[in-house]
């Protein structure tokens, strides 16, 4: 049988059940029960101060012999990644999409530990969403908002090395061959869901997929120091060129093994790591979302506040005090975070003295 599993026919049907089951579970909750966040009140809570949108003229852009307008570059918002403490909640579907357990055909998994119940040994599950240009529709930055999702997109080749495919167990294998086509689901009027880790069984519970390289990495001298540096204590070293500059997530510590526990920081540090680490997972290892993930993207808490922006691995993060829009810790463990990318468009004349008439005004 495990010879079976490998057949791409037999992959293929078994991530067929696996979407199927996802859906039988979720389409009766999705009628039935309203979710924290709609879509309009997600779009709603994308901030669109200039710290976050960070927008610079570049050039002019030119129709023919005739210029028409500006070249942009700004920031835009192209995910959402919830973390929360159960397998299944979420704050966007309502309760019972539940894609783990559909995947288990119908057996609960067991819940982690709440972030919000330990300062230094905490766990999640996370849910990648992949914002669209429509989730924009609703958002108070339009029509400021001039560059969309769809602009900072680029293609994903996902081509892990050996080492990050470490054969823990041989369903676990047969389990992340299948996420991409399992995990990808469309729920009407919501983002794409576009990774789950109660898919992502074996691996996310265990780090397993990056075992061997964190254990290169501890064997070949790196540390990620409080300043969010990554030393190597002998020198120069090939892995540098293998896990690239994102092996320490800024000040937030080590980005291997990316699982779903992380002993240290406090509970919206790690829901912001986590949050990293399985949007890298996403993009990195299974070729899933559309957009690139480094140390070059920010973040912006959506839940439960709305923050200011800030960069990944950065510290401290925006807090009481000494920002108007501080990030919060959360009472019950569930977070949500807008991932944000730089990108170009062109802007035309009549859209950005539309746009500065309106602040002008407001």
């Amino acid at each position: 049988m495990p010879g079976a599993m490998r057949h791409p026919r037999a992959r293929s049907l078994v991530a067929f059940v696996l979407v199927a089951g996802f859906l039988a579970c979720a389409m009766p909750w999705l009628r039935a029960v309203a979710a924290d966040l709609s879509a309009p009140a997600l779009a709603q809570r994308i901030n669109p101060s200039p710290m976050c949108t960070m927008p610079v003229v570049i050039g002019l852009c030119w129709c023919g012999t005739t210029p028409c307008g500006y070249r942009l570059r700004m920031y835009v918002p192209t995910a959402f990644v919830e973390t929360v403490r159960r397998p299944g909640d979420s704050l966007l579907a309502p309760p019972g999409f539940a894609p783990g357990a559909a995947s288990g055909g119908g057996a609960a998994l067991p819940s982690t530990i709440s972030s919000a119940l330990s300062a230094t040994d905490n766990t999640a599950e996370a849910h990648v969403w992949t914002l669209n240009d429509q989730s924009l529709l609703l958002s108070k930055l339009l029509p400021c908002l001039t560059c969309r999702p769809s602009d900072a997109q680029a293609p994903a080749t996902p081509s892990p090395a050996p080492d990050r495919l470490v054969s823990c167990d041989p369903s676990g294998q047969i389990a992340s061959a299948m996420l991409g086509a399992s995990s990808r689901v469309d729920i009407p009027g919501l983002p794409s869901l576009t990774y789950a880790t109660e898919l992502d069984l074996l691996h996310w519970r265990t780090g397993c997929r990056d075992l061997s390289i964190a254990n290169q990495l501890r064997a070949n001298g790196l540390v990620c120091t409080a300043a969010g540096i990554a030393q190597w204590i002998y020198g120069d070293n090939p892995l540098s060129r293998l896990v690239g500059a994102d092996a320490c997530v800024g000040s937030w510590g080590p980005l291997y093994p990316r699982q779903m526990r992380d002993i240290g920081p406090t509970p919206v540090v790690h829901s912001a790591k986590t949050a990293y680490r399985a949007l890298s997972l996403a993009r990195a290892d299974l070729g899933l979302l559309p957009v690139p993930v480094d140390l070059g993207g920010r973040l912006q808490q959506a839940w439960p506040a709305v923050s200011a922006c800030f960069g990944v691995g950065e510290l401290p993060l925006p807090e009481p005090g000494w920002s108007p829009q501080p990030t919060m810790a959360s009472p019950d463990g569930r977070y949500g975070w807008f991932y944000w990318r730089q990108t170009t468009c062109c802007v035309s004349f009549a859209t950005v003295s539309s746009c500065l008439s309106s602040r002008r005004r407001g």
